[in-house]
C-alpha cells in the first residue's frame, strides 16, 4: 500500500514540476541543499534515513536518530524537511511527536518551504491528507490554511488541481475568498482544476462559481477552453456545457 501510495505521489510530484515550469511560468527558487555534505548519505530516492523512518512509520527509530535536535532540520534533495515528510504521508503521531518534544524546531520547520515552494501544510493538501491538517488546524493554529505557497497559490489551488474533491469543498466553506484569488500567474483555483484534469472539480466549479469568478477576475469561457484544449482536451465540452442545476 505504501508503495502504491509513493508512486502516486511521484507521479504527481512531476506534474507539480511541470506545472511549475509550463503553467504557472513559476521560478524555481534556490536550491535548499544545492551541495552534499560528505558526511550526510541519502539513498536511492535522495533522502536522508530520518525520513525513510517517517515514511515507514518507525517512530522508535526516529526517536533514536535525535540524539541531537539539528537532524530535524535535515532535508531531502527536494528540500523537504521532517515535517513535510510527516504531513505528506499522514503521519501525525510524528508531528505530534516532534511538536511536543521540541516545540521551538516544530515551528520553525512548519513554516519552511521545500524546493517547489510548499510548506508541510500545503504537503498535507497536496497528498489530500485530510487528519492531518484537520489536526494542525485545529491543535496548532486555525489560520495554517491561510498561507499560501512561495508562488500565491492558495491550498484550493491545491485541492483543486490534485481533485480532492471533498477536500476542495471544506476549503471553499471556510474561505469563500479563496474562489477568486490568483496567484503569480494570474490563475485561479479554477485553471488548477482544469490544468490537472480534474473533470468533477471543474464541473461544481463551473455550476456552481463561475459567475462570481468571471466577475471578479474576469476569465470568459474562451480563455477556460483554450487552456483545456491545451492540456486536457477532454474538459472542453464540460466547460461549454450550460451552467444549470447544481453539481454538488
Amino acid at each position: 500500500v505504501l508503495d502504491g501510495k509513493k508512486k502516486k505521489i511521484e507521479e504527481a510530484e512531476k506534474a507539480l514540476i511541470e506545472a511549475n515550469s509550463k503553467f504557472y511560468s513559476y521560478e524555481q527558487p534556490q536550491q535548499m541543499h544545492e551541495q552534499k555534505d560528505d558526511e550526510v548519505t541519502y539513498d536511492n530516492d535522495e533522502w536522508q534515513y530520518i525520513h525513510r523512518t517517517i515514511y515507514h512509520g518507525r517512530i522508535e527509530e526516529f526517536d533514536k536518530l535525535i540524539h541531537d535536535p539539528s537532524i530535524l532540520s535535515s532535508l531531502t534533495t527536494d528540500g523537504q524537511n521532517v515535517l513535510h515528510m510527516a504531513c505528506l504521508y499522514g503521519r501525525i503521531n510524528f508531528i505530534d511527536y516532534i511538536r511536543s518534544h521540541y516545540p521551538e524546531q516544530f515551528d520553525n520547520l512548519l513554516y519552511k518551504f521545500d524546493n517547489q515552494g510548499l510548506n508541510p501544510v500545503h504537503r498535507a493538501y497536496y497528498a489530500g491528507e485530510s487528519d492531518t491538517f484537520d489536526y494542525l488546524l485545529t491543535k496548532v493554529d486555525s489560520r495554517l490554511n491561510e498561507i499560501p505557497t512561495r508562488d500565491n497559490q492558495t491550498v484550493l489551488h491545491i485541492a483543486a488541481m490534485y481533485g480532492h474533491y471533498n477536500l476542495a469543498l471544506k476549503t471553499i466553506q471556510a474561505h469563500p475568498e479563496f474562489l477568486l484569488k490568483c496567484d503569480d500567474g494570474g490563475h485561479t483555483p479554477l485553471h488548477s482544476a482544469i490544468y490537472g484534469g480534474e473533470a468533477l472539480m471543474v464541473r461544481y466549479l463551473m455550476t456552481n462559481h463561475y459567475q462570481e469568478i468571471n466577475e471578479t477576475v474576469h476569465t470568459t469561457i474562451a480563455d477556460l477552453v483554450e487552456l483545456a484544449e491545451y492540456y486536457h482536451p477532454e474538459l472542453v465540452e464540460t466547460l461549454q456545457t450550460p451552467l444549470v442545476g447544481n453539481a454538488e
